[in-house]
């Protein structure tokens, strides 16, 4: 799965074992941002909702602007190869490198 051109930055991803009490997580730097995000290791089962409607405040809309904004201008694609190009695009990017990270572990 390339989601990214070859003359794109690759991420950086690295495993933390969990503290006490916490879950596993994985750190992935890509250019200067570093996303820490706890993820639960078991594959879910049954049903999965497939459709989210929810409301930014102003920094939460700019920042995931700026993310499709960068994502758009390196040419990053979804696993369909389809270009991201909306805020909804780098959502779906955003979920389906989490996926395969979790599956590469």
């Amino acid at each position: 799965m390339n989601s990214l051109p070859s003359t794109a930055k690759k991420a950086n991803v690295e495993n933390v074992e969990p503290t006490r009490g916490e879950e596993k997580k994985t750190v992935v730097s890509f250019d200067n941002v570093t996303l820490t995000v706890p993820m639960r290791e078991e594959n879910l089962s049954g049903y999965c909702k497939k459709h989210f409607t929810f409301e930014f405040n102003e920094l939460q809309a700019r920042s995931i602007q700026r993310i499709q904004l960068g994502l758009s201008s390196s040419g990053a694609t979804l696993t369909n190869k389809r270009p991201v190009t909306t805020v909804q695009d780098a959502f779906r990017w955003i979920a389906e490198q989490a996926d395969r990270l979790q599956i590469e572990i």
